[in-house]
């Protein structure tokens, strides 16, 4: 570590659809990139990042599961997991939604990973639309909440180009023998 040296690898977030329920968490590597490259479909694993250190990936999760509740059992049972209790689940795992629903919800939550809270924020102000005037009020209302979030992460974001350019910066210093590597991530014109 005095040389700068580190044996651990960049970290991901992974979303691993091999189990019953898809799972979410963590990984150090990325398992088959080839095969999944050539093979892509439905159920291959999806990777975002890399972040620099595992705390900001649980950071991350623990924010996206305040945005978007996800599931942590790992099949369909009776027996609800710990989240479903503190509503931080959507009910998957005692069936109170689909496999399929659930693989849709999922679909958002990449488009969260992704950047894409644009495409998200329109679903989601669709569906609360819609959710009212099937006078689902509850449903509404939790819809209202995810939508703030959301705005109110996307408002944390710098806004740097007027275009939607996805690019990666990267600047380097060096003075008196120590050296300085800055990495600035853009995506959608947003830092």
């Amino acid at each position: 570590n005095i040389l700068l040296r580190d044996d651990k690898n960049y970290a991901f977030i992974k979303i691993d659809y091999s189990t019953e329920i898809p799972q979410i968490g963590y990984a150090r590597k990325i398992e088959n990139l080839k095969f999944k490259i050539e093979n892509s479909s439905q159920n291959s694993n999806k990777y975002f990042g890399p972040y620099s250190a595992a705390y900001k990936i649980r950071n991350t999760l623990h924010l996206m599961r305040k945005i978007f509740p996800y599931c942590s059992a790992i099949k369909v049972s009776g027996k609800p997991c710990f989240h479903y209790h503190l509503h931080r689940c959507p009910g998957v795992c005692v069936g109170k939604i689909t496999l399929d629903e659930y693989r849709l919800y999922l679909k958002k939550i990449e488009d969260f990973l992704a950047g894409n809270t644009g495409k998200i924020a329109k679903q989601l102000r669709g569906e609360m639309k819609l959710a009212a005037s099937k006078k689902q009020f509850e449903k509404a209302a939790r819809l209202r909440d995810q939508l703030n979030a959301l705005a109110l992460l996307d408002e944390r974001q710098s806004v740097i180009f007027t275009k939607k350019v996805d690019w990666d910066i990267v600047s380097l210093a060096s003075s008196d023998g120590y050296s300085c590597v800055n990495l600035f991530k853009i995506r959608g014109g947003k830092m």
